[in-house]
């Protein structure tokens, strides 16, 4: 899972009455995921053939800032069709910003990546409506079977969404142009809405 613990870290943005403005870090702190259905889910993925079958453990998981200001992130395991990652959509209130890190770093902390001698790849960008997701190719090795993926990030507003995609050995590598198309299906509430169904090989 993305979330190796209950704690995240957000910077704050306050806008003072003098004009300045000013930042600091707040930690949020989550507490146990909340189960929810396929249908409830309100992460979807607009990919031929898909509907809402690729969801393994959907949940929702309810927190606050120090500052008592409320957060929800929104996870599920992706599962079908030759494919297997997982996508966290996080949100909190409008004056949150959530802190950036480099790809590498955080593929170099993921529980699942960093432990299967990650090779890295090529680096790009794709935008789906207001979310500018980056994402970076990487080869890891499952039982000394190669495995094609890409780790993807995206900060926006008060957003925070990231996860991974991986290709199955019975399928052929993960491609830029899947890894490009799987990005812009991604739905979620009334956040993103994807322009068109994703055809992925």
């Amino acid at each position: 899972m993305l979330l190796r613990s209950s704690t995240l870290v957000c910077l704050v943005t306050l806008f003072l009455s003098s004009g300045a403005v000013a930042q600091h870090s707040l930690k949020a702190t989550y507490g146990a995921p909340e189960p929810l259905s396929r249908d409830e889910n309100p992460i979807k993925l607009n990919i031929q053939g898909w509907g809402t079958a690729w969801a393994r453990n959907p949940s929702v998981i309810n927190g606050s800032l120090e500052n008592g200001v409320k957060s929800q992130i929104n996870y599920s395991q992706i599962d079908q069709s030759g494919y297997f990652g997982e996508i966290m959509i996080a949100q909190t209130h409008s004056s949150i910003t959530w802190i950036d890190d480099t790809l590498r770093k955080q593929v170099e902390r993921h529980a699942y990546l960093s432990k299967r001698e990650p090779e890295f790849g090529e680096y790009a960008t794709v935008s789906n409506g207001p979310a500018e997701y980056k994402y970076i190719m990487v080869t890891v090795k499952e039982q000394n079977t190669p495995i094609s993926c890409a780790f993807y990030s995206s900060r926006w507003r008060s957003f925070n969404s990231q996860g991974f995609l991986c290709s199955k050995p019975s399928t052929s590598a993960l491609t830029t142009a899947s890894t490009q198309a799987f990005l812009k299906s991604i739905n979620f509430k009334d956040e993103l809405i994807s322009a068109s169904e994703a055809v992925l090989p």
